[in-house]
């Protein structure tokens, strides 16, 4: 970040949100450097525009629930409730919703997780126990990416949790 003219910093403080706010850019910002004249490479297909003339099936429409064709074992899967047209997009609009699960988060709900046994006693027990649940539905149901070298989660709201 360039200084100002006086020759100060530009900011005074440069904590995680601000860095943050660098590496995930804002969908905003996203839309807008995307629909620069000369198209970045990075944007080629995957913000193009919604083709009106595709059918849109709504969330309402499919359903969550365990597979029969696979047996007693099988995993949870998104179904359509419905007929549906081939070659429809599914739920464009919620489709763009997830919450996140940022290195940061990660690291510290690991680190908890993780806490070695010291000197016979499991001070990690406790977290541990109220952890688990968490440290088993992130990787599980989330989409993983690395940003600057640390792990970073997305998770789609909704039943679109199941389809992938």
């Amino acid at each position: 970040i360039a200084g100002k003219e006086s020759g100060k910093p530009a900011l005074l403080f440069f904590d995680a949100p601000t860095m943050i706010s660098y590496q995930v850019p804002s969908r905003a910002k996203e839309a807008s450097y995307c629909r620069k004249e000369a198209k970045p490479w990075e944007c080629d297909g995957y913000y193009s525009e919604v083709n009106p003339e595709i059918a849109n099936i709504l969330v309402s429409h499919v359903e969550a629930r365990k597979s029969t064709r696979m047996g007693e074992y099988a995993d949870r899967g998104l179904f359509a409730s419905q007929d549906t047209p081939e070659s429809s997009n599914l739920d464009i609009n919620g489709s763009a919703k997830a919450f996140h699960v940022l290195p940061s988060t990660w690291s510290v709900i690991e680190d908890l997780y993780y806490t070695k046994d010291d000197g016979g006693i499991d001070k990690g027990a406790f977290a541990k126990e109220k952890l688990s649940s968490v440290v088993s539905f992130v990787p599980g149901y989330g989409c993983g990416a690395k940003i600057l070298g640390m792990l970073h989660y997305a998770i789609d709201l909704g039943v679109m949790t199941f389809c992938n």
